[in-house]
């Protein structure tokens, strides 16, 4: 990590995507401009605030926070941690379309292939 820039901007006068949840940063609305230089790679990304700061609790859960080469972006989350999104972050939740329903959708499909891994198993054990 060569060098690392993070700015508060107070009010955005363009329109651009947030780095983490994809949603737009309107203009008016403020924002994190974040620059820096990464294993020779300059990079640039805006976010939500709040994306910004839930990007970042991510990885201090993870222990990733220290690590460049660690990090896991917003866009990268495992579906395990979208009940700790949903309860510690509601509103980055809500832009990423993250919903309780839609946890509990994914831990059914989840229960309904361990089910048919373990039938399909025993039924084609060997007698």
């Amino acid at each position: 990590m060569e060098f690392i820039n993070e700015l508060a901007v107070k009010v955005v006068r363009k329109a651009r995507p947030c780095a983490a949840c994809s949603t737009t940063v309107q203009v008016g609305d403020s924002a994190v401009s974040w620059a820096g230089k990464v294993d020779g790679e300059f990079g640039f990304a805006l976010y939500h605030p709040e994306c910004r700061q839930a990007e970042m609790d991510l990885n201090k859960l993870h222990g990733t926070h220290l690590h460049a080469a660690d990090w896991f972006g917003l866009d990268d989350i495992e579906p395990d941690d979208h009940e700790w999104l949903l309860e510690k972050h509601p509103v980055v939740a809500a832009r990423m379309g993250i919903t309780s329903e839609s946890i509990k959708e994914y831990e059914e499909q989840c229960s309904l292939r361990r089910r048919s891994l373990i039938t399909a198993a025993v039924v084609g054990a060997p007698s």
